[in-house]
């Protein structure tokens, strides 16, 4: 039996409306399927909105412009998207950890420094 495939979605709504602006798919792989992330923490900089988390099992972020790599087990992830465009590119995606489990602190965050 196949386990349910989990997609992460960032959703920017329109504060005006509350209707939404856009939405975006971020996904992971195992190499033949779409596994699991999971995105616990956003944090927004001026037009941008970068969201972290973490990738299970040995599985990779997709990112279109470069090919992440797993360290083994469950890795972290914090993806760059254009907060201000109207379909809200990825720009980047990185990916880091050990051998080991490595996991975003449920109730955690991101904390932005200014530098990109």
């Amino acid at each position: 039996m196949r386990s349910a495939v989990k997609f992460r979605l960032t959703l920017i709504l329109n504060v005006k409306t509350l209707f939404p602006a856009w939405l975006k798919h971020l996904q992971a792989t195992d190499g033949a399927n779409p596994t699991h992330a999971r995105a616990y923490a956003c944090a927004v900089s001026e037009d941008t909105l970068y969201v972290a988390g973490d990738v299970q099992d040995g599985a990779t972020m997709v990112d279109p412009t470069t090919p992440q790599t797993s360290a083994g087990k469950n890795d972290l992830f914090v993806a760059k998207l254009s907060a201000g465009s109207t379909e809200g590119n990825l720009e980047w995606v990185r990916q880091v950890g050990t051998s080991e489990n490595e996991n975003l602190a449920h109730g955690g965050g991101i904390v932005l420094d200014g530098s990109d």
